[in-house]
């Protein structure tokens, strides 16, 4: 039974350590972004504009908002935009008419633009939806900002192999996953016997205020045991699902019981040394 003064959880993964060759400071970075109206592609493009002499727009690309992809492109002055919902393409072309911007739809189109020679390709496509443009991106050994974690979660052995083969640049760029690969930035790796990945508010972190009060461990169990289930579909049985709610000394021996549940994240109940002694005697 593992109890771990921290924060709610996530699964334990390990991140390469990878080396990134330093950029030609004499000449713009060359960035392509897949996924340039989501909040991440929206925060990488305001870093652009704040230092627009250094990057050069090669290649954005959206979904369906073709309006605030064209007004992207303009400000930007990308080479390329493209829309993945073909029924916008019109509103696209039309928003950058005047501009000289190629505008394409469609999900060869995408993944024309993650093949655009750049120095960079931002992979922040949500979902699903942006393995095949960010394998392609892969294929011809570019450096990949992701920000997707589908690319891992649903594909991760053939991605991470594609990126062996071609010499890709992989920096992990989203939260969590960011952080232990900067964490492990000159590591070695034998060093490190795990990593715990967070995530925010535990089995209940939907739930209303109100409902958290008479929240019970046997519902607790029941989220822990759908996410076995998911676990366990995708290969990974074997990766511990620890209870990331309040855990507390009159809680924690209920909470360990429940056969789904493989130890606990816990928060400020360690701050205090009885009660934190209390509910790892709990655990044993």
């Amino acid at each position: 039974m593992a109890v771990t003064a921290s924060v709610p959880n996530r699964p334990v993964v390990r991140v390469p350590v990878v080396e990134f060759g330093a950029p030609d400071a004499s000449a713009p970075m060359r960035l392509s972004v897949l996924g340039a109206t989501g909040s991440i592609g929206k925060s990488t493009l305001d870093l652009v504009g704040r230092a627009p002499d250094r990057f050069e727009i090669v290649a954005l690309t959206a979904q369906s908002n073709a309006r605030e992809l064209a007004v992207l492109a303009r400000r930007h002055r990308a080479r390329l935009a493209v829309i993945g919902d073909d029924a916008q393409l019109a509103e696209l072309r039309d928003g950058l008419a005047g501009t000289g911007i190629r505008a394409a739809a469609g999900l060869e189109a995408l993944i024309e633009a993650a093949l655009m020679p750049a120095d960079c390709v931002m992979a922040a496509i949500v979902g699903a939806a942006g393995l095949r443009p960010t394998f392609a991106a892969a294929s011809c050994g570019a450096r990949i900002a992701l920000a997707n974690k589908e690319c891992l979660v649903s594909a991760g052995h053939v991605f991470t192999a594609e990126i062996a083969r071609s010499g890709a640049e992989l920096l992990p760029v989203d939260s969590e996953h960011s952080a232990a690969f900067q964490a492990l930035s000159g590591a070695d790796p034998k060093a490190i016997e795990k990593i715990v990945l967070t995530a925010s508010g535990g089995p209940f972190r939907t739930w209303a205020r109100e409902a958290l009060e008479a929240a019970t461990p046997e519902q607790a169990q029941e989220v822990h045991a759908f996410l076995r289930a998911r676990l366990a579909a995708k290969g990974a049985a074997h990766v511990s699902v620890l209870y990331g709610g309040s855990v507390k000394p009159d809680n924690a021996e209920e909470l360990f019981a429940q056969p789904d549940i493989d130890g606990g994240l816990i928060g400020g109940a360690s701050l205090k040394a009885q009660d934190f002694l209390a509910i790892c005697r709990a655990a044993r």
